[in-house]
């Protein structure tokens, strides 16, 4: 149970190199017993006993030893392999410590991050060893070393000339002994046989240098006359042939061709088509394909190819490996009229036409062997069939169960782009696979929602008439007639006088309810960074970033606390803030995924208290944290305390966070900080402190004050109304009624000649304007306040780094952003941008006139809108078209629909609707049925019911309502009032 695929090492077929065998056994106890654990590297020449020589070392310190008991040891086979192959190695070694299929990422940096989140949770598992067998790469051991022990193999020093403190090099003897490998030799051979040929045996091992692969290969050969040594040693000795390897100083492959040339015909033939497989593990299934045979007569025919030493079959895994020498014999055997190019292509197309002959041309018929899904396009590229590779990659059923085998669509994003660059190296049109591609780039949050259903996710997004949608269509009838499948179409899209601005591309983020916020670094530092939660508010909260271009999960810890209500990044993307719901906030660095603490006056760490129950560290409690804009090599960030009559400047300084002297403290509260002007400035807002002699106003107000970051000086102060109202001649002035007065919500600095803040009261969004540019210390005079939009609810606001645009996020009859472009303020110009419903959060790319809108509701998926795009339906603001036109749809009393719900009975659509009437305060159930969905009822509610639903088939309408509820005889107390909820049919 602890030995977990440790390859076997019988006394029949293997020695023992004991010496070695005992030092690289001593340090697993060293690496066992110590806290930090350590690394071992074993490297060797090809073929020269590395992973038996470790596989024993780990049986001993395991079985004899008590070494990694109870946790155990994990062996992985490498070799020489790509990206998308060393991911697939890593998330089945994540199924195999007990990690979720449905959790585990699917990308090479996400799969990384996630095991070091799941050792680092699971202290146990983290002990366990790790064994890596035959790395090639340095870029795949780098991320091999986030596992605390383990042993790497491999042909190449990965380690270099000074291993550290905790890392082993072990150099392995190039060549056996001549009696090692007699020890060998003595497995396959009878005593009799060795001795009578003693001198032919020894000149054998000495030819081929003592390579302990070679011995083995002369063991499977069963030389059992003079005759047959003396040919092996002649054959081995030869320097003239053409195909000797230039690394090895005799004819290997000529050893190899003694082993191939003592099978029979239909063995040889079966052996050579092995060539054509990647370097990794090979399924019985796909081996059984392509020699176009049952499974039992393969699995027979692999076991005598493995007594031959030509090959390892595993009975348990029913998978057989290749020797990489092997491999790359088996992909020259090619005859002298046939160049190599070609043959690598004969051996592809073989492959790729097995696979369709056994699928019958449904290739999404066949079984997920952990092969052909992974693999079918690179052999079809390789093969040069352009028209397989087009089959294949408009077979949208195949990417459809592609897709769901890996539940993810990152795969299928390296198949397409490969075949884009197929097409484009063989000067073949590439237009419609990459308008695919950037298709499911724009849409991929809704095929995450959609099962993976690629015919379906086509069906609804495609343009009507291209070639994606009229094979989907296709695909779609064949589908329901032969898998009784159903589809969804769009029959009739809404014409709209404006146009429509749609995204260009959609990225999930979270998945629930509870994922509600967003941060993005900025991408003058690299690659977009994009923060957020994953099941927040739940005991599997975790805490994630995503590479925003290519959706790799770059960092991820699962908490302490489960419950976050902010997410700050830092502009470059190195270290992330989270605010959890008792006010304090986690700081990480993103790489190493440590956790940064905050010290104190004394330079202590966090001060431990506890809330309800709840941790609460003292030292980190702030109501508000921002990272400063500018790049440096101390980040630096501010804080408003928890008190807020403090601000405070930070530097992070290694793994802890330390105060400077800049700070700025009242005595009454600050409302909020943050940055301006790209983090020259900081602009905060508290409640003015005192009235002047000469105030005759008697509004209150708002101090809003500038300061430098550089000299930490006030370099501008203003007071600004604290509510603001209508008056009878339609214009917004000061007030100091907090019941009929719009509060202010929201100020942006913009440091513009004719316009100082951009600000929202209430409903109302506008701007500031001052008089005096010049004073310090201006008041904002009665006239200055300009409406600029009105909406029956802002819910948020967000402007551009160089403050050309504002965007503003209305709740009005749907959800939608308006975007003003305020360059001239005397000209604004204005968008308006239709956004999920849903939609919780947006704000600006930094740096850039994009967009992100976040929509939690739904699928907790972030939406990027380009700002700067061409032909946008740009608008002049008319001030007071606006404003009227908006003051009198509030005077209307217009219909508003409270729930709707859907459905299908007697396979005929059927709609129920709870609405608001044009008659005021009178609310309505409707219902719709038939193909024109015509009106069947209206009833008129005595009770504001808040839902309706209607199930398939069910004749009936369900109404749900919550009210508050009085009552004399209340059980819970005399007249006391509560909620009281009715279900209705």
């Amino acid at each position: 149970e602890q030995l977990r695929d440790v390859p076997e090492t019988p006394s029949n077929y293997y020695i023992v190199r004991q010496d070695l065998v005992n030092q690289i056994c001593y340090q697993l106890k060293n690496i066992d017993s110590d806290k930090k654990g350590g690394l071992i590297l074993v490297h060797g020449m090809a073929g020269s006993g590395k992973t038996i020589t470790v596989s024993q070392s780990v049986r001993l310190a395991v079985e004899e030893c008590g070494c990694f008991r109870p946790q155990g040891v994990y062996w992985t086979k490498i070799g020489n392999i790509q990206d998308d192959d060393f991911t697939a190695i890593l998330r089945g070694l994540c199924i195999f410590l007990g990690c979720k299929i449905s959790d585990i990422p699917q990308r090479m940096s996400e799969v990384t991050v996630f095991l070091k989140a799941f050792l680092k949770g699971h202290q146990a598992k983290s002990n366990s060893l790790f064994i890596f067998d035959d790395v090639w790469d340095t870029k795949y051991f780098d991320k091999l070393k986030i596992f605390k022990k383990s042993i790497v193999t491999s042909r190449f020093n990965l380690l270099g000339d000074v291993p550290s403190s905790n890392h082993y090099y072990f150099p392995l003897p190039e060549s056996l002994s001549v009696d090692e490998a007699l020890q060998i030799l003595e497995k396959y051979y009878d005593q009799t046989n060795l001795e009578h040929n003693y001198e032919l045996v020894v000149k054998a091992v000495e030819t081929c240098a003592g390579l302990p692969l070679a011995i083995s290969l002369i063991g499977g050969l069963k030389l059992n006359t003079k005759e047959r040594w003396e040919k092996a040693v002649t054959i081995i000795q030869r320097r003239d042939i053409n195909n000797k390897r230039s690394d090895y100083e005799f004819n290997l492959y000529g050893t190899f061709d003694l082993g191939v040339d003592q099978l029979n015909q239909e063995q040889k033939e079966l052996f050579k088509k092995l060539g054509a497989f990647k370097r990794v593990p090979i399924p019985i299934q796909s081996i059984a394909t392509l020699w176009q045979n049952d499974e039992e007569y393969s699995e027979a025919q692999l076991r005598e190819l493995d007594t031959k030493s030509l090959l390892k079959y595993d009975e348990n895994k029913r998978k057989c490996t290749l020797h990489d020498l092997m491999i790359d014999y088996l992909r020259q055997l090619h005859n002298e009229k046939e160049n190599s190019k070609d043959y690598w292509k004969f051996l592809n197309q073989n492959l790729a036409q097995s696979y369709l002959q056994k699928c019958q041309a449904s290739l999404s018929s066949y079984p997920d062997d952990e092969y052909f899904y992974q693999y079918y396009l690179y052999h079809s590229i390789q093969a040069d069939d352009s028209s397989l590779a087009e089959q294949l990659m408009t077979d949208f059923n195949w990417i459809t169960s592609k897709v769901n085998f890996f539940q993810t669509i990152f795969y299928f994003y390296i198949d397409q782009q490969d075949y884009i660059d197929y097409l484009k190296k063989t000067q073949q049109s590439s237009q419609d696979a990459e308008e695919l591609l950037n298709l499911i780039r724009q849409y991929e949050s809704y095929l995450e929602i959609m099962s993976m259903d690629m015919v379906q996710f086509l069906l609804l997004f495609s343009n009507k008439g291209s070639s994606m949608h009229l094979r989907a269509t296709e695909l779609a009838q064949n589908n329901v007639k032969s898998k009784h499948n159903h589809y969804w179409i769009f029959t009739e899209y809404p014409k709209s006088k404006v146009k429509e601005i749609k995204w260009i591309a959609s990225k999930n983020i979270g998945s629930s309810y509870h994922d509600r916020m967003i941060a993005c670094s900025n991408p003058v530092f690299g690659n977009i960074l994009l923060a957020g939660t994953d099941l927040n508010f739940s005991e599997n909260c975790k805490l994630v970033i995503k590479d925003y271009q290519t959706s790799e999960i770059l960092f991820q810890v699962s908490p302490q606390k489960k419950k976050y209500v902010e997410v700050i990044i830092s502009p470059n993307g190195q270290y992330v803030a989270y605010q959890w719901l008792y006010g304090g906030w986690s700081i990480y660095h993103v790489e190493t995924m440590k956790r940064l603490y905050f010290m104190d006056e004394n330079g202590t760490e966090e001060n431990i208290e506890y809330f309800e129950d709840n941790m609460v560290e003292k030292n980190s409690c702030f109501i508000q944290l921002e990272f400063s804009p500018c790049a440096s090599s101390n980040p630096v960030l501010i804080t408003l305390s928890e008190s807020s009559d403090n601000v405070k400047v930070w530097v992070i300084e290694g793994n802890s966070i330390h105060a400077t002297d800049n700070s700025i403290s009242y005595s009454h509260q600050i409302q909020r900080i943050e940055y301006a002007q790209n983090g020259s400035n900081i602009i905060l807002w508290c409640q003015n402190s005192c009235q002047q002699e000469n105030d005759t106003d008697p509004s209150d107000k708002y101090r809003i004050e500038i300061w430098n970051t550089s000299t930490w000086k006030c370099v501008q102060s203003f007071k600004v109304p604290k509510f603001m109202i209508r008056n009878n001649d339609n214009i917004f002035v000061p007030s100091s009624d907090e019941k009929k007065g719009l509060d202010l919500k929201f100020i942006k600095y913009t440091n513009k000649q004719t316009a100082a803040l951009v600000v929202v009261y209430g409903n109302i969004m506008g701007t500031l304007t001052m008089e005096d540019e010049n004073t310090n210390s201006v008041e904002i005079k009665r006239e200055s306040f300009q409406p600029i939009l009105q909406s029956y609810s802002i819910y948020n606001l967000s402007i551009t780094d160089d403050e050309q645009l504002v965007a503003v996020y209305c709740i009005a009859k749907g959800s939608h952003v308006m975007v003003f472009n305020i360059t001239n303020i005397n000209a604004i110009q204005y968008l308006k941008v239709d956004i999920p419903n849903g939609s919780y959060d947006i704000k600006f790319i930094p740096s850039k006139h994009h967009l992100l809108v976040y929509e939690s509701l739904n699928s907790q998926s972030c939406y990027e809108y380009h700002l700067q795009a061409d032909n946008l339906p740009w608008q002049t603001l008319h001030y007071q078209p606006l404003i009227s036109e908006q003051i009198a749809n509030q005077e209307k009393n217009v219909k508003e629909i409270q729930s709707i719900s859907r459905a299908f009975i007697n396979k005929l659509p059927a709609i129920a609707q709870i609405v608001k009437s044009e008659k005021k305060g009178i609310w309505r159930l409707k219902g719709f049925g038939g193909e024109e969905c015509k009106s069947l009822l209206q009833y008129t509610l005595k009770k504001k019911y808040q839902h309706c639903f209607i199930f398939d088939d069910m004749l009936s309408i369900f109404l749900v309502g919550k009210f508050k509820y009085k009552s004399e005889n209340c059980e819970y107390g005399e007249k006391l009032k509560h909620w009281k909820i009715i279900l209705a049919e």
